[in-house]
């Protein structure tokens, strides 16, 4: 029953950061023009969105392995376990929410970064 709550607040938590990237996002496409402590307050935002869920993510993928080990906490970084669902469907995809938050935040600090040197928008491409 602990893997299953473990799990679901892994998840939870993981889907709040998504919404938390996507929504900042979209908050920081409106607020172009506002002041600079606005969207500071915003990039903060973003990146602890962004960081966390990149951990979240982890963490879901470690309990996964965990609740198919069956051997308590130590499960959780059992090699053999480890490498048969690194390799599966639930492998790939924790890889790609990680990898996309990690972008998210790549992305953040790009655009902090260019909107302390000029105007911030998103023509950054051309």
């Amino acid at each position: 029953m602990s893997w299953d709550i473990a799990s679901l607040l892994a998840k939870a938590l993981t889907l709040m950061a998504v919404a938390s990237v996507v929504g900042g996002v979209l908050c920081l496409y409106l607020c172009l023009q506002a002041n600079s402590q606005v969207r500071g307050f915003l990039f903060g935002y973003l990146k602890t969105g962004a960081v966390t869920g990149a951990l979240a993510s982890s963490l879901y993928f470690f309990v996964q392995v965990g609740a198919y080990s069956q051997s308590g906490l130590s499960g959780m970084l059992d090699i053999t376990m480890l490498s048969i669902l690194a390799q599966s469907a639930l492998g790939y995809a924790s890889l790609s929410r990680v990898l996309a938050f990690v972008l998210a935040l790549s992305f953040v600090c790009y655009m902090q970064r260019a909107s302390k040197r000029e105007e911030l928008g998103f023509d950054f491409f051309q």
